[in-house]
Formats: C-alpha cells, sequence, structure tokens
C-alpha cells in the first residue's frame, strides 16, 4: 500500500493585535521609546512638553503658598519660552516654570511653515542653557556641571480637546500641587524614576496620559 501524499495548507501571516495604550504616571515607558510610529512631528499639531533641570536641581525658583517665586534664572526661562512665540510663530500657552522643570503647551496650527517640535525645543534649551552658563561663569548663579538641562524632552501629543482640557488644567495646577510632585527634591513621593513626571493626582482628580515619550 502506498504512501499517501499530504499536500501542506499555508498559513495566513500572523499579524498582531494592536491594543491602544494609556499609561498612569507610574507605567510611563523607559528612556527606550521611540517616536510614535509613522507620525510626523513636522505636521501642525499641539504638544504637551516637559523639560527637566539636569539632577533636578532646584535653580529656577521656588514654591511659596501655591505659587512659583521665579529666580533670575527661571524669569530667563520664562522670557525665552515666551519668545519662542516670535521666533516660530507657534501658540506656546499655557506654561509653567517650575523650581526644575518646565511644563509648556506647544501649538503648531498657526505657523506658516509649521517647524518640527524638536527644533523649537532645541532652540529653547540651547539658548537658555548658553544664558545660564553666562550667569555662573560670572558668579550669579549656581554653576550646573554637565549643563543645564537633562538630556532630551518629554512630549505628549494632544489627542482632542478633552484630552486639551486635562493638559491645561494639570499646568496650571502644577504649583499648588508642588508639595507631591517627584520632581520635588522635598516630596514624600520623590521617585529616581525620571520618566514619572506627573504625581498621582492633580487638581484633586486622578490624571492619565496616554503616550508620554522621551525624545532623546
Amino acid at each position: 500500500m502506498g504512501k499517501r501524499s499530504h499536500t501542506a495548507t499555508p498559513r495566513k501571516p500572523h499579524t498582531p493585535r494592536m491594543r491602544r495604550k494609556t499609561y498612569t504616571p507610574s507605567r510611563l515607558p523607559q528612556r527606550k521609546s521611540l517616536r510614535l510610529a509613522e507620525f510626523d512631528y513636522t505636521e501642525p499639531q499641539s504638544y504637551f512638553v516637559t523639560i527637566v533641570a539636569r539632577d533636578r536641581r532646584c535653580v529656577f525658583g521656588r514654591v511659596e503658598h501655591g505659587q512659583v517665586v521665579l529666580s533670575p534664572a527661571g524669569k530667563t526661562l520664562a522670557r525665552e519660552w515666551r519668545a519662542l512665540s516670535h521666533r516660530f510663530g507657534v501658540e506656546i500657552e499655557p506654561f509653567v516654570v517650575m523650581p526644575n522643570h518646565v511644563h509648556g503647551l506647544v501649538s503648531t496650527w498657526e505657523a506658516v511653515d509649521p517647524p518640527a517640535l524638536g527644533r523649537i525645543i532645541g532652540a529653547f534649551k540651547s539658548i537658555t542653557a548658553r544664558e545660564y552658563r553666562t550667569g555662573a561663569s560670572a558668579g550669579r548663579w549656581l554653576a550646573m556641571p554637565g549643563g543645564l538641562w537633562q538630556r532630551g524632552y518629554f512630549d505628549h501629543v494632544v489627542r482632542d480637546e478633552t484630552d486639551a482640557a486635562r493638559i491645561i488644567d494639570y499646568i496650571n495646577a502644577n504649583p499648588a500641587n508642588w508639595v507631591t510632585d517627584p520632581d520635588n527634591p522635598d516630596s514624600p513621593d520623590r521617585t529616581s524614576d525620571d520618566n514619572r513626571l506627573w504625581p498621582k493626582k492633580s487638581a484633586g482628580r486622578h490624571k492619565t496620559f496616554p503616550r508620554v515619550r522621551r525624545r532623546p
């Protein structure tokens, strides 16, 4: 009796199912995270941006009674952040300079030739770092070995009006929440994880921000 021949049925290629992820502050992606796949960061868009001082040194001011009191260096940061509007033709409100970091909403919708987000933030970091070095060299400001800023920056692509409202709420409430902010060296929630940039609660509500990414 001869052997029966079998014709193998070709398998369909496996296509992984994509699931939308929402990260709570404790689940934010690590440094190795890359840009959103196939997203054009030169297209008109709104971004929630966070830039952190190296080693989280509180050189930009202090918080008193829920209000930020800026140091001369902090005032320089605020001035240069506002200047981005004229330099690049973008909207940069609202924003807040905290003792050791900056939060801001950057919108490129009105720009005639929308610049890439990296170009905007790169210019801000470069200009402010240079001005800070000048002040530190003159003995006016605390020296920052290794530079003023932590490497890269964090951004979140604003999804819709609800997302934007939540972010604006968070930025405005940031000074009042400084006492529990993980970036506050005196906070009981202090953490060494430099991806955790948002406290668990803000303005009395739980906050989650999807897909927060760190840019190299």
